[in-house]
């Protein structure tokens, strides 16, 4: 145990602001006798000077103790004023008036293996979205363990036919994927909940044509990649408690080019750069504490922002959707949420969605949002928020 001991400001000859401790005038006096031989300075302008270094050093450590310190190490736990969520608001920017189609095989994998490496199109905005020293931040929560809910986005189409299963095994995934695709159904959106999978299917994503797989790892780089050379886009992506993921693959998407990224944090540096190249969130989603986010070009959006443990969800989604963004993709861990809103380059008139929230599957909310021409378009299972 460190002692306190307070020393009578007489004793040094000038004004003391606070106590030091026994550590400290120990550092103070080593000091004095070290310096003294060599300079010509006064003791008491010596003994002043080396104070004042040591209280800088002092308040220095204090101000430490409540950094919150990006890249942090995922087994230390960070002493902030925030613990349980923090805030990080992205702006728009100007999108890149001109994209040059990329080469056809030039896809990019893992967030940044380019199977086919093309020149990079001059910036027409250097403004950045994101502030530098919070990207890829990682928060570790402290206290109690946190609820969990389903968040299910529901938007006004026009009558069509959709389909949900929930609580769906990993044999069970193809019987249930094979048996919509008969009936001219594909799946729109997947997601998961302590490993069991939940899938939506509608007649209304445009696609003609769809393979998915599930995988032990958190987003299988190989098959992906062997089925953007064959024309396929990812169209859904969801993973499990366990690190298992799903994969949905599609043709029929408006995309050219297609890039992905996992990591154990959120990857704001990576997603910002993707911006300023014309690149919006597609696709998104957690396994476990890790997170993968998708990126494409020909996104059908102009303008995209991404909320993450927003403070205040109602009010924060409320102003972007009267400023004409939409929710588009969405996931969440046990220690963070994160929705991503964009704004269609296509106006559309009467666009109306909806947000909700439950401990369980929301199945009867949804036949009943059926009933109001409102189908789901995005869900995913997490924190509460």
């Amino acid at each position: 145990m460190e002692m306190h001991h307070s020393i009578d400001e007489t004793m040094l000859g000038f004004p003391l602001p606070i106590n030091l401790t026994l550590t400290d005038v120990a550092e103070i006096i080593i000091g004095f006798y070290f310096t003294l031989g060599s300079s010509s300075s006064s003791s008491s302008e010596l003994t002043e000077s080396l104070y004042k270094d040591i209280i800088s050093s002092k308040k220095k450590r204090e101000i430490e103790r409540f950094r919150i310190i990006p890249n942090q190490n995922p087994n230390q736990t960070l002493e902030t004023e925030e613990t349980e969520r923090t805030k990080v608001s992205v702006e728009s920017i100007r999108e890149v008036e001109k994209m040059r189609p990329p080469i056809s095989s030039g896809r990019i994998g893992d967030g940044g293996l380019d199977s086919c490496p093309e020149k990079k199109e001059e910036e027409k905005d250097s403004t950045s979205r994101l502030c530098s020293d919070m990207s890829d931040l990682r928060i570790e929560r402290i206290g109690s363990t946190p609820a969990f809910q389903w968040i299910s986005v529901y938007t006004k189409r026009p009558p069509m036919k959709q389909r949900f299963h929930h609580n769906i095994a990993n044999s069970r995934l193809s019987h249930h994927a094979e048996k919509g695709k008969r009936d001219g159904l594909f799946i729109s959106c997947v997601a998961s909940e302590a490993n069991l999978w939940a899938l939506v299917m509608d007649a209304g994503t445009g696609f003609t044509s769809q393979v998915y797989k599930f995988s032990s790892t958190f987003l299988p780089k190989d098959w992906i990649m062997k089925q953007w050379e064959k024309n396929y886009y990812i169209s859904s992506i969801a993973g499990a408690n366990n690190g298992s993921s799903l994969v949905v693959m599609s043709k029929g998407t408006r995309y050219i080019q297609q890039s992905y990224k996992t990591g154990d944090s959120i990857p704001l540096k990576w997603m910002d750069k993707k911006w300023k190249e014309a690149f919006h969130v597609t696709s998104m989603t957690t396994g476990g504490s890790r997170w993968g986010v998708v990126m494409s070009r020909n996104s059908g959006f102009s303008e995209q922002v991404m909320e993450v443990d927003f403070l205040n969800p109602s009010e924060d989604i409320n102003r972007r959707l009267e400023s004409g963004y939409m929710i588009t993709s969405m996931a969440a861990t046990a220690d963070q949420a994160a929705l991503i809103l964009s704004i269609p380059r296509r106006k559309i008139t009467d666009e109306i969605q909806e947000t909700l929230r439950t401990s369980s599957f929301p199945s009867s909310y949804v036949k009943d949002k059926w009933g109001k021409n409102m189908f789901i378009t995005s869900i995913c299972y997490g924190r509460t928020v």
